[in-house]
């Protein structure tokens, strides 16, 4: 299954939000998204 930008999107503002609300997003976790996604932030 391939995703949609506009779903990595919506997975990064869920990242963002947890982050924002000091919950645990882990690192190995986020260097594999950012991998799939393209994106750094």
């Amino acid at each position: 299954m391939t995703l949609t930008k506009r779903e990595y999107d919506k997975a990064w503002d869920d990242v963002h939000k947890e982050r924002s609300l000091e919950l645990l997003v882990r690192p190995g976790f986020l260097k594999a998204f950012r991998e799939a996604s393209g994106r750094e932030k």
